[in-house]
């Protein structure tokens, strides 16, 4: 299955990105400030990113 995460998902190109890709059968996360995302989390905090990322996260 191929997964996309998407920054910005809730509004603008980030939520037509997420409308395509689920279109085309892309399993999508979406990451935002604000809520009805997946993850809610602003993207320049980077302990924020890692905690959500399981710890994946890299800079």
């Amino acid at each position: 299955m191929r997964r996309a995460l998407v920054t910005g998902g809730v509004s603008g190109l980030g939520a037509a990105c997420t409308t395509r890709l689920r279109a085309d059968g892309v399993q999508v996360f979406t990451l935002d400030v604000y809520p009805d995302v997946d993850f809610t989390v602003d993207i320049t905090d980077a302990g924020a990113v890692y905690d959500i990322s399981g710890g994946r996260a890299t800079y």
